[in-house]
């Protein structure tokens, strides 16, 4: 191939502008038609038939191309003129030589292009296939993942009937309970007005409540009243009549039981409902559930004597208030007016399963308390326990406070100048167990419990003040009652 010229040496538009020239006067001069002009610069489309598949088509397209692809390679120059086709065919020959050089410049960049779009076209119709294939596989997927989605809609369609009619009967239901409830609804209504009116009777009923109280107060006052008039009287007539020893011994018995109902009242505020004291008492009833014949000393409303009646203990009480005999007679409960001495003096020895004097000692006289028992312990069989409940004075709440609210209490009993009494009377296998602790929000609060403070946890001076806090509790706040237990010995 021939050196190309200087590209800043050639006048592309003025070589153009000559060869356009040249062809107008060869066409003029009749040396070619526009049919020749066609054939020589038109390229040729390819032939394809009206049934090729397109893969024929590009098949054919890509061996022309690989065979077409440098425009610099010259075609044959033929002519279809009998007498002047040679002529023609020596003058395009001679003009396409001289123009090469110039047409090669033109053509180069175009080769070029052409000779690296060619392998790529034939790398891709290599590719082709594999990836036709896939597409194929893709196809078919996607139309039987289309078949599958077509009868999924389907089943849903049915679901979705079937859905409708089930809400529409559940909604037929709702409308039922709907209806229902609108009844219901009035009905609560109803009840609400009528808690309405009872609330306002409820106010009412508060009102002649109090009024009633009022006058029950009134009614205690004068009845306290007409007891102290009628004492004076009874005075009056020992002193100013001669009456008979055993109407004077009658009359001083029931002086005795003016106060009854005074401490029935008491015991009711002070000492707690019977509920309270029966769940208090429930730890004797494991200690005596295997007893027989028990004594209940100063059984007051009958808490305990109702425990053991319930857990099958034969039991029986005594006590020197009236109102409490009789509301223990109401109980059904088996119970005497008569003081302990006088009972015990009168009981068989050794007959006794078990005795209990639950906050009676604390009432006594220590010569009374050693009489009574001496007696207990000559009443009971042998191996049959004793049992004394009392306040606990190692309580400074309870013997400075509590044990001072009854004022027929004579002195606190210390545990262990009980037991040791106990002991040296001839009981044995002796045992103090404390009950009814105060409740933890009336104790003094320790360290922890206050935050944080500069006696935060974990300093020692915290520690401290904590365990004298605990010291402090158990000193102030110890356990409210005790009981002690012994046994007859042989």
């Amino acid at each position: 191939m021939s050196a190309e010229p200087q590209s800043n040496a050639v006048d592309i538009n003025k070589i153009m502008e000559t060869i356009a020239e040249e062809v107008q006067k060869k066409r003029s001069a009749g040396f070619y038609n526009d049919e020749d002009i066609v054939k020589a610069f038109v390229p040729k489309p390819s032939q394809t038939q009206k049934n090729d598949q397109p893969d024929n088509i590009a098949q054919r397209s890509l061996v022309y191309l690989n065979q077409n692809w440098d425009p610099k390679v010259p075609e044959q120059i033929v002519s279809h003129r009998r007498f002047l086709g040679p002529l023609i065919v020596f003058l395009k020959k001679a003009l396409r030589k001289i123009m090469k050089p110039y047409t090669n410049m033109i053509l180069h960049q175009q080769a070029e292009f052409n000779a690296q779009l060619i392998p790529f076209l034939n790398s891709m119709n290599s590719v082709y296939p594999k990836i036709h294939g896939m597409f194929a596989k893709t196809h078919e997927a996607m139309e039987k993942q289309y078949l599958e989605l077509v009868n999924s809609s389907h089943k849903l369609a049915n679901n979705f009937n079937e859905l409708a009619r089930s809400s529409n009967k559940k909604i037929g239901e709702l409308e039922k309970k709907y209806d229902k409830f609108a009844f219901d609804l009035n009905a609560v209504k109803e009840v609400l007005s009528d808690l309405s009116n009872l609330k306002a009777n409820r106010e009412q009923l508060d009102q002649q409540y109090q009024k009633f109280s009022q006058m029950t107060q009134t009614l205690e006052r004068e009845n306290i009243l007409q007891k102290h008039r009628l004492e004076r009287m009874l005075n009056k007539m020992e002193a100013k009549y001669e009456i008979p020893e055993g109407d004077i011994a009658s009359l001083v018995k029931e002086k005795e039981h003016f106060m009854d109902h005074s401490y029935f009242a008491f015991e009711s505020r002070f000492r707690g409902s019977e509920e309270e004291i029966k769940k208090r008492q429930e730890v004797y009833v494991e200690l005596f559930k295997d007893a027989k014949n028990v004594l209940d000393i100063g059984c007051g409303r009958g808490e305990l004597l109702e425990l053991f009646r319930n857990n099958s203990v034969k039991a029986t009480g005594i006590d020197l208030n009236e109102e409490m005999i009789l509301l223990c007679q109401e109980k059904k409960l088996d119970v005497k007016q008569i003081d302990a001495i006088n009972h015990l003096n009168n009981t068989q020895d050794n007959s006794l399963g078990g005795i209990i004097a639950s906050h009676l000692i604390e009432h006594l006289r220590p010569d009374l308390l050693i009489e009574l028992i001496k007696l207990c312990w000559a009443k009971l069989e042998i191996g049959a326990c004793l049992v004394f409940e009392t306040p606990n004075p190692e309580s400074v709440v309870v013997s400075a406070t509590s044990f001072h609210l009854d004022i027929s209490h004579i002195k606190p009993i210390h545990p262990e100048a009980i037991k040791f009494t106990l002991e040296s009377l001839g009981f044995m296998d002796l045992q103090i167990k404390y009950l009814s602790p105060f409740p933890e929000g009336m104790k003094l609060q320790l360290i922890d419990d206050l935050g944080r403070t500069v006696y935060a946890p974990g300093n020692e001076m915290a520690q401290v003040i904590n365990t004298n806090t605990e010291r402090l509790n158990n000193l102030l706040f110890g356990y409210q009652d005790y009981f002690v237990m012994g046994k007859k010995g042989s």
